[in-house]
């Protein structure tokens, strides 16, 4: 269980890299973006079950990755229905505080392990 958990981690650490990446260099393009932003989430909810209320520098991570893409729906849902404040709300939740939470989680989880393994 351990062990999955910490494949699913690193997982998550390598896609966000490559989401970044692909904001300066697109490499995933059309459909192939939304198959990545669904394997973004969907690992994003295995990590969520597995260090539920178990680790909650793991659940920060996965539930930074579980709510980027319902942000993005719903900042894009409420510009459809002209809804301004709440599009507004969305957008600001989708693009600068999830991934600042994803990069506190990801540091808090490599700090407490290396802290682990020092004593």
């Amino acid at each position: 269980m351990k062990n999955l958990k910490t494949i699913t981690f690193w997982a998550l650490v390598l896609l966000f890299l490559i989401f970044v990446l692909n904001s300066f260099i697109p490499i995933i393009r059309g459909f192939g973006f939304f198959i990545f932003l669904a394997g973004f989430f969907l690992l994003g909810l295995l990590l969520l079950i597995l260090s539920w209320k178990r680790d909650t520098a793991l659940m920060l991570t996965a539930l930074s990755c579980v709510c980027f893409p319902v942000f993005v729906i719903l900042h894009n849902m409420f510009y459809a229905l002209r809804i301004p404040i709440l599009e507004g709300l969305f957008f600001l939740l989708a693009i600068p505080v999830c991934p600042i939470l994803f990069l506190v989680g990801i540091i808090t989880v490599i700090v407490k392990n290396k802290s682990a393994i020092i004593k």
